[in-house]
């Protein structure tokens, strides 16, 4: 396999070319110039992060700088927060420790102790004070989140106890060094892990659905506390889906654990490719998961209405620097799986964990599921094969319906027009559009034909006319 190529299925594989692969989590990276570069977070200002750069010949030094530099900003973090004893609460103490482990975790694991501290365990211990948690009191705590209850009358999985029990400990061995007074018999309890009985699979079609999917994982570990695994998968307009990935995905889990999740539906060209490439499938299920179907082809979305997502437009940066997946035979083997570009040239650039971690902020794990509405009289392709129609247009594959997929047209293709949808002309939302159909010198018009929950259409150039 070449360099810059990787595959999917359970993990990416990346081969490099000999290039120095950072540590995960630190923020170090080797700069062209030959010396290494640590970014720390000095600052926020509005919740964005503010960072602050320390330079060195070697990596060992430049580590050392950035402990160094995370250590006074700890300091002056802490210090703005000064508990005296009576008011050492376990709340207090936990929001302490956050802070003093912010700079030497990855946000995806702060964030998710911040979770588990939120949801399990302050509505539980948060208000006693830091000196009267003992033994008795983690006991009770562990035992009462293992109790089955609710519809499912269910507990929460060992795996979920005993990982809040680790962090529990944490906090108060963080709380002795700190010099409060606490009762480490707390630190003597224990849960018996036993297995997890549901394990669900998200299978994201790359490369759109794998932010989609990543949070979904997220979502669904932290409020139902169930096992998830998540892969990749590459499917081609015109060449289908990976078998060989599909083949080791069955190898491996329940059929009907699986469910397909992709970004947004357009017109539902790749919908149609999947359902037709899994009829060789038949145990799995083709319904897919979305975020945004304004086409109205599915049940499985977020809303029917026509939202942009933001993948839409990043593209790579919020996608592990992957290009969409290709199947070349003098690249991919036979029994390989199909392949991606890998963008090293952008690491300076990659959002990706930043893009996750910024929207997870906002999860809100108190609302109740609830099913969408689909209107029956009408669909994506019906909307499209008129427009094709009105405006003469030989190939469907020409005209991409949806904010998401007009912005893409914009961005990447040789337009032709863009049509708007009379009903949302005036929407905050079409300003992007606008403002790149202009700079472009794109004609912008009203659509002579009704768009359904399209806001917006682009239609690109036929190649004959470039």
């Amino acid at each position: 396999m070449r360099p810059s190529i990787y595959t999917f299925a359970v993990k990416v594989i990346v081969i490099r070319g000999g290039d120095y692969v950072p540590r995960k989590g630190e923020n170090i990276y080797k700069r062209k110039d030959g010396r290494w570069e640590g970014r720390y977070i000095k600052s926020r200002n509005d919740k964005k992060a503010v960072y602050g750069y320390v330079y060195a010949k070697t990596y060992s030094e430049v580590k050392k700088k950035l402990n160094s530099k995370r250590a006074e900003i700890f300091l002056e973090e802490s210090n703005s927060l000064k508990i005296s004893l009576k008011d050492a609460s376990f709340l207090n103490i936990s929001n302490l420790w956050l802070i003093s482990i912010k700079s030497s975790v990855k946000e995806s694991t702060w964030i998710k102790y911040r979770n588990t501290l939120n949801i399990q365990i302050l509505p539980r211990i948060g208000m006693k004070n830091i000196s009267v948690i003992d033994y008795e009191t983690i006991f009770r705590m562990c035992n009462e989140m293992l109790q089955p209850k609710g519809c499912t009358n269910e507990g929460l999985t060992s795996k979920t106890v005993s990982d809040a029990l680790t962090i529990v400990k944490a906090i108060i061995k963080y709380a002795d060094r700190m010099k409060f007074i606490t009762d480490r018999t707390a630190l003597d309890v224990s849960v018996k892990l036993t297995t997890s009985k549901l394990r669900v699979v998200i299978v994201s079609l790359a490369r759109a659905g794998i932010p989609i999917g990543i949070l979904l994982k997220r979502y669904l570990q932290n409020k139902y506390d169930i096992c998830i695994n998540h892969y990749a998968i590459s499917i081609i307009r015109g060449r289908g889906i990976d078998k060989n990935a599909v083949n080791y995905i069955l190898e491996r889990h329940n059929p009907k654990m699986i469910q397909f999740v992709d970004g947004w539906i357009g017109k539902g060209a790749i919908l149609t490719q999947l359902r037709e490439a899994l009829k060789d499938y038949p145990e799995l299920d083709s319904e897919i998961a979305v975020v945004s179907d304004p086409a109205n082809l599915t049940r499985l979305c977020g809303t029917h209405e026509d939202i942009l997502i933001p993948s839409a437009c990043l593209n790579a940066t919020v996608t592990g620097l992957i290009s969409r997946t290709f199947l070349r035979e003098d690249i991919i083997g036979e029994h390989e799986f199909h392949g991606a570009a890998y963008y090293s040239e952008l690491s300076e650039e990659d959002l990706s964990e930043q893009f996750l971690n910024y929207i997870e902020r906002y999860f809100n794990y108190t609302v109740s599921t609830k099913t969408t509405h689909m209107d029956q009289s009408f669909n994506g392709m019906d909307v499209v094969k008129k427009i094709a129609f009105e405006y003469l247009v030989d190939d469907i594959n020409y005209i991409k319906p949806g904010i998401g997929e007009a912005t893409r047209v914009l961005l990447r293709r040789i337009p032709w027009k863009i049509i708007v949808n009379p009903d949302y002309s005036d929407t905050e939302e079409l300003n992007h559009v606008y403002q790149l159909a202009e700079e472009k010198g794109i004609p912008c018009e009203i659509s002579k034909v009704w768009m359904g929950k399209y806001k917006v259409c682009g239609i690109i150039k036929k190649i004959a006319d470039v």
